[in-house]
C-alpha cells in the first residue's frame, strides 16, 4: 500500500489549467507516461485510433511526456493525419495542471505495477481507462478495463467512459487514495513495521 504524496497535488480550475496548456473544450483523455511502446503501449492506442478512423466526436487524446519512442509516435500521428485528435505535450513539473485539465486517464500498458499516475488520477476524481493487468486489474472497476493489447476493446471502454460513469465509483476511488494509497499512509505503516521488527529482535536477544 503505497501511493502519491498528496501534499504535492493541488487541483486548479479546469478552465485555467486548459488555458495554460493551450487546449480547448473537448473531452480530453490523457496518457501521462514515458513514451515507451514496449511497456506503456502508446502504439496500441494510436493504432486503435487509426484503425477506427479517429476518436468519437469531441474526444481528443493528450499524450503527456517524452521517451525513446516520442519521434515514432509523432511520425505515426503525422503519417495517418491524426493531428486533429491527438496532441502532444512535454512532461510538466506541475502535474496537477494536467489532471485538472483532462476528463479521463488512459493506461494502455502491456505491464505495470501499481501506476502512480492511476492513483493520482483517482485522487483528482477522474475515471481511468486501462488494460486489464496488474495493479489496474486489482483496483479499477471492470467497466473501465479492456483486454491487454486489444485496440477494439480499448475504444469500446473509452466510449463507455465518455458516455458517463457512476459518480460513486469516482468518490470511492478518491477516498481509497486519501485514506490508504498515499505516501503518508505508507510511511506510517512502514515505520510501524520497522518498530515491530526492532521490538521482536530485542525480545529474542
Amino acid at each position: 500500500e503505497y501511493g502519491p504524496d498528496l501534499e504535492q497535488l493541488r487541483p486548479v480550475s479546469r478552465s485555467v489549467a486548459r488555458a495554460n496548456l493551450g487546449i480547448g473544450d473537448e473531452f480530453y483523455v490523457g496518457i501521462v507516461a514515458r513514451i515507451d511502446f514496449l511497456q506503456k503501449g502508446h502504439d496500441i492506442a494510436l493504432d486503435a485510433i487509426q484503425r477506427h478512423g479517429g476518436l468519437p466526436e469531441n474526444v481528443r487524446l493528450l499524450i503527456v511526456g517524452d521517451g525513446p519512442d516520442t519521434q515514432r509516435a509523432k511520425s505515426f500521428v503525422k503519417e495517418h493525419r491524426l493531428e486533429n485528435c491527438v496532441t502532444f505535450l512535454p512532461y510538466v513539473a506541475n502535474i496537477s495542471s494536467i489532471y485538472s485539465a483532462i476528463d479521463a486517464l488512459l493506461i494502455p500498458s502491456r505491464y505495470e505495477g501499481v501506476p502512480i499516475v492511476m492513483l493520482q488520477a483517482m485522487f483528482f476524481g477522474l475515471p481511468v481507462v486501462a488494460a486489464d493487468v496488474d495493479g489496474m486489474k486489482s483496483i479499477l472497476p471492470s467497466e473501465w478495463l479492456f483486454a491487454p493489447k486489444s485496440g477494439d476493446q480499448l475504444m469500446a471502454a473509452l466510449k463507455r467512459v465518455r458516455n458517463g460513469v457512476d459518480p460513486q465509483l469516482l468518490v470511492r476511488n478518491k477516498h481509497l487514495v486519501e485514506e490508504t494509497l498515499n505516501a503518508a499512509h505508507f510511511q506510517e505503516r512502514f515505520g510501524a513495521f520497522v518498530e515491530h521488527l526492532s521490538v521482536s529482535r530485542n525480545a529474542q536477544s
